[in-house]
């Protein structure tokens, strides 16, 4: 549960990283 809980928040806060970056570089 724990495992998950922390691939499901590493993955979104990969997500709102390359949004954020792709956004600043647009």
């Amino acid at each position: 549960m724990k495992w998950a809980l922390l691939a499901a928040s590493g993955a979104l806060a990969m997500i709102i990283v390359i949004c954020v970056a792709s956004v600043g570089l647009a």
